[in-house]
C-alpha cells in the first residue's frame, strides 16, 4: 500500500499507512516516526504540510541490519594461526562455526554493535588442505567468514630434507592481512 500520489490525503490515511489503530495524533509526531523509519529528511524539520506525503510508503517489512567483517577470509599454511575479524554492526550479532575441523576457538560467540572476533587454528597436521567456515549474523542479515589452511608436507618431501618439517613457509598467503593476537 502507498499513500496516494495527489487528491487529498489526511492524518487517517498516514495513520493507516503505518498500521497505526489512532484516529488521531500530531502531524509532527508522525513526520518525527517517518524520518526515524525512513530516513527521509523532508520529514526532519517542520512544517510537515500533508502535500509533502504524497506516494510515500511504510514499509512494514522487518528492519535489516547494517554488518560487515573485515577481513572475510584467510588463507594460510598448516602451522597454528590466531586470526582478528573485526566486526562492524548496527545491532547485536551471534557467531555459528558451520565447519569446525581445525578450529580451536572463537570468541566471543555474540556481540552488540562493533567488535572483533578472535579465531584460532590448530596446527593441520594432516597432508590434506582443510578449510572452514563462521557465520555472523544479526537482525535479517549474515555474513561468512572463510578461512584454509594447506595441508603438513610429509618428512622428507621437499628436496631431500633429512628428517626436518619439511619446509612451511611461515604466515601463508593471506587475502586481507591479519593481525596475530
Amino acid at each position: 500500500m502507498a499513500l496516494p500520489t495527489n487528491g487529498k490525503i489526511s492524518v487517517s490515511d498516514i495513520l493507516a499507512e503505518m498500521e497505526r489503530l489512532e484516529t488521531t495524533t500530531k502531524i509532527s509526531d508522525l513526520a518525527d516516526e517517518w524520518y526515524v523509519k525512513t530516513g527521509k529528511s523532508k520529514f526532519q524539520n517542520p512544517p510537515h504540510p500533508l502535500s509533502q506525503w504524497y506516494g510515500e510508503e511504510w514499509d512494514t517489512s522487518p528492519p535489516v541490519a547494517t554488518l560487515s567483517l573485515h577481513p572475510t577470509s584467510y588463507n594460510g599454511d598448516y602451522f597454528p594461526e590466531s586470526l582478528n575479524i573485526n566486526v562492524t554492526c548496527s545491532d547485536s550479532w551471534t557467531v555459528t562455526i558451520i565447519d569446525s575441523w581445525g578450529v580451536d576457538s572463537v570468541t566471543p560467540m555474540s556481540g552488540n554493535g562493533n567488535g572483533l572476533i578472535t579465531l584460532i587454528l590448530l596446527e593441520n597436521r594432516s597432508p590434506e588442505f582443510r578449510q572452514g567456515r563462521i557465520r555472523v549474523q544479526s537482525t535479517g542479515v549474515e555474513r561468512f567468514y572463510d578461512w584454509s589452511q594447506t595441508g603438513r608436507p610429509a618428512v622428507g618431501e621437499g628436496g631431500g630434507d633429512s628428517g626436518g618439517s619439511g619446509g612451511g613457509t611461515g604466515g601463508g598467503g593471506n587475502e586481507e592481512p591479519n593481525e596475530p593476537v
